[in-house]
């Protein structure tokens, strides 16, 4: 829902950066959501390396939005990052850029 809709509101991608990803066994316990999520499911280093991509490597951005597509949870991984202003990597498959829209209409 939230993804097509922004589509409608900015057009270019730009990705952000950061350390890691969490292991399911470090990230919220009340989001049980997250453990259905595709990226979950991957190596740490993989899913760091996609996730939390640098600007540059357009390639790995590309990769984890195609995982996002396919993800079961990816509206409910974008609603909790705008619920908790996650500033960093790829969230419900829109980066930093992309979501900042979002946060202003979402409170």
């Amino acid at each position: 829902m939230l993804r097509s809709h922004f589509w409608s509101l900015i057009g270019e991608v730009d990705v952000c950066k950061c350390d890691s990803v969490l292991p399911v066994e470090k990230r919220d316990k009340n989001s049980t959501w997250q453990v259905d999520a595709a990226c979950g499911k991957l190596d740490l280093r993989l899913a760091d390396s996609l996730f939390f991509a640098s600007p540059n490597s357009r390639r790995n951005v590309s990769r984890a939005k195609e995982i996002c597509d396919g993800c079961v949870v990816a509206d409910l991984c974008l609603e909790d990052a705008l619920e908790t202003g996650s500033h960093y990597g790829i969230r419900g498959g829109l980066t930093e850029n992309e979501r900042r829209p979002l946060y202003s209409r979402h409170k």
